[in-house]
């Protein structure tokens, strides 16, 4: 095995290592990832949804909003997507990172449909209130 199939390992438990002393070892905090980088995937993979998968957006206008999405997180996408190729090949943190992506994305989800809820509850209110006006 060559120097360049053994990095991606010891990158991985470098960063778990590390990881460790710094923060303890708790089951939360054990993983060899962070809540940002969950988030950044959840939130990436439901504009796919969106754009892709709903509204059928060709690929040139997918592609700028992708670029749109890492300039204003201030991400570099190469790293991010080196992050997640790195991570995707251990099986086991794999299936717990897409758990947890998984729980971001319902909880994303959730929250828009409750915004959206309290945006329509108070536009509801503001026509009764107009209508409720007495004539003048």
């Amino acid at each position: 095995m060559g120097n360049l199939e053994k990095k991606p390992l010891f990158t991985l438990l470098l960063i778990i290592i590390i990881g460790s002393v710094l923060i303890g070892c708790s089951p939360e905090n054990s993983k060899p990832y962070d809540r940002a980088l969950v988030i950044t995937y959840a939130e990436l993979t439901l504009l796919y949804e969106k754009e892709k998968m709903t509204e059928k957006v060709p690929d040139s206008l997918y592609r700028n909003s992708v670029n749109d999405f890492f300039v204003q997180r201030g991400y570099e996408q190469k790293k991010f997507r080196q992050v997640i190729d790195d991570l995707s090949e251990y099986p086991e943190a794999w299936k717990m990172f897409l758990q947890d992506v998984t729980t971001a994305m319902d909880s994303i989800r959730n929250d828009a449909e409750k915004r959206a809820r309290e945006s329509q509850s108070g536009k509801d209110n503001t026509a009764d209130k107009t209508t409720a006006l007495p004539p003048q």
